[in-house]
Formats: structure tokens, C-alpha cells, sequence
């Protein structure tokens, strides 16, 4: 279709929704992962520039002005909002988390097993609680401005202003990603493996990780950045 008569013309919100992932960034690195072929279908450059450029149709023309990785807690604390939104899905792993000016969230129903065995990786907004009958559909954009209406999803008029959760986006926004460290296994993915003859495969020290991550980011560790050191042994 021509849409050279209306590209542009107009800037409003932007809600745009896939059931893959557009960025590999969206799912946690291989050793955390008790599938690591996963990453094998994650991430599409087609879908992510197809996803822009719906953005930029309508008006969405600066998207480099936000940078690279932005912690949602940041973004929305100084009040700087983002008018794009992308819904994903696949991963079953609860997501919400700003990269170069596109809001991404993932809510995943997810299977009953999976919320007996990880509920914390799945616990977004209203969809959380040991009690299935508790877990409730997420607000992510609204046109209802009466507050009243909104006590019980927090949406209040657009999309959500505040994080919703999501433990793999939040501990993103706070530790980098360290492919290099292709020879070690968390915890709960070694576990699952058999070690070949020769093979070598070297333990995960989160601590270690952590260490050097204060190192090198001591800001990160400040205020809210102790979300960390509250939830990593839970």
C-alpha cells in the first residue's frame, strides 16, 4: 500500500504487536536458559524495522535521541515517557523494558506447570500470585481518563505509567549482558546436562558476576539499584 499521503502527518502513541521477539535482546543470555537453543529462533531485523517504521508513519521520527538501553525505572522517573509500545510474546518470560525509544512488553499466560516451577519469571502487573484465580489480564494502553475506572489495572489514560515487573528485564536494566562467558552454566541449567568426555564447562559464580559489576557500574548499585541484592536469593 502507498502510504506516502498520511506518513508523518500525525504524532500520536503507537501500539504495535507481534507474537515473535524483535530483538535477541528481550531474552536472557544462553546460560540462564534451560532451552539454550531457544535463541536460535529469537530475534527478527525484519520484524524490528518493520515495527520502527510503522512508528515513523506516524510520526515518530527520533528515535536515536534516546540512546542505547534505558532503565524503565529512569525513563519514567524523569518523567521523559515513551510513544511507542510493542507487544511480544513466545518466551514465556514476563518483559517490560525500554531500548532505543520503543517501549517492550511481554505478558505470558504461560502453561500451569511453568507457573508451579518459575512464577517469578512470569509475575507481571495484575498477572501475578500462587493463585491462578488472582492472576488478571495487563492494562497496556487505556483511553479512559477517570481514574476510578483504572484502581484495579494502574493503566490510567494510555500506556502504563510505571513498570509493570518483569525479573529478566530488571535485572537487565542493572547487570550487562556478558556473552564471553559462553563456557558457564547457571545453576539450574547445569543441572540438566550431562558433561562429555573433555568437555569443559565452568560453574556460574553470580557472586563473582556481581562483584565485578560493582566495580565497574557503582552507580547501579545505588538506591534502586539494591533490587538486586533483595532478589537474588529468593
Amino acid at each position: 500500500d502507498d502510504d506516502s499521503g498520511w506518513a508523518g502527518t500525525t504524532t500520536c502513541p503507537v501500539l504495535t504487536f507481534s507474537h515473535f521477539l524483535p530483538r535477541i535482546e528481550l531474552m536472557p543470555e544462553k546460560r540462564y536458559l534451560s532451552i539454550p537453543t531457544l535463541h536460535s529462533c529469537v530475534g527478527s531485523t525484519f520484524l524490528e524495522t518493520r515495527l520502527r517504521n510503522a512508528g515513523r508513519l506516524l510520526g515518530i521520527n527520533d528515535y536515536g535521541s534516546y540512546g542505547s538501553e534505558v532503565s524503565l525505572h529512569e525513563n519514567l522517573d524523569g518523567g521523559k515517557g515513551v510513544d511507542h509500545l510493542h507487544a511480544f510474546g513466545h518466551s514465556h518470560l514476563s518483559w517490560d523494558a525500554i531500548i532505543e525509544g520503543v517501549r517492550y512488553i511481554h505478558v505470558p499466560l504461560a502453561y500451569p506447570k511453568e507457573w508451579e516451577q518459575r512464577r517469578r519469571s512470569l509475575e507481571i502487573g495484575s498477572m501475578k500470585g500462587a493463585e491462578r484465580e488472582k492472576r488478571f489480564p495487563v492494562c497496556i494502553w487505556s483511553n479512559n481518563s477517570d481514574p476510578r475506572d483504572n484502581s484495579f489495572t494502574h493503566c490510567g489514560n494510555g500506556f502504563p505509567k510505571a513498570w509493570l515487573g518483569g525479573w529478566w528485564s530488571k535485572y537487565y536494566s542493572i547487570m550487562d549482558r556478558q556473552p564471553h562467558r559462553n563456557n558457564e552454566l547457571a545453576p539450574w541449567v547445569a543441572r540438566r546436562f550431562r558433561k562429555l568426555p573433555k568437555g569443559v564447562v565452568s560453574d556460574f559464580d553470580h557472586a563473582k558476576v556481581e562483584i565485578e559489576h560493582k566495580l565497574h557500574h557503582p552507580s547501579h548499585w545505588a538506591a534502586s539499584g539494591q533490587w538486586y541484592d533483595r532478589n537474588k536469593s529468593k
